[in-house]
């Protein structure tokens, strides 16, 4: 989890090659509406997120199930999206062993995301 262009895609897939782990990034899970939502610039309110973030959640439950791992980028910013996520699911203290769910923040500095978010502002215009 944290900001866009702090990382986590690009944190995120490499781990999941380093592991052999499946990489899913979140955005993915995105309901339509969600997607022609930020398509047109306008920003998701919680009850958008809700969705979106129970999916995640699903496919977390689904492969905790499994006894698979998998390694799903998101935002996740606020505590209460990371309850949705794990919801109860304690990290084990041997997580890599076990089929538990597990955060990780990205933390970057500020000039380095407004660069980022800049050059991929410019890209895409």
């Amino acid at each position: 989890m944290g900001v866009s262009g702090s990382g986590k895609s690009t944190v995120a897939k490499a781990l999941g090659e380093r592991l052999g782990w499946r990489f899913e990034d979140g955005d993915s899970f995105h309901p339509p509406s969600n997607v022609e939502k930020m398509r047109a610039g306008h920003p998701l309110t919680d009850e958008d997120r809700w969705p979106w973030l129970n999916a995640i959640a699903d496919e977390i439950a689904r492969v905790c199930e499994r006894g698979e791992h998998v390694i799903i980028a998101c935002s996740a910013l606020k505590h209460t999206y990371r309850d949705v996520l794990l919801r109860g699911r304690l990290p084990d203290p041997a997580w890599f062993l076990t089929t538990a769910a597990v955060s990780v923040a990205l933390l970057a500095v500020a000039w380095v995301v407004f660069h980022r978010a800049e050059y991929e502002f410019a890209e895409n215009v």
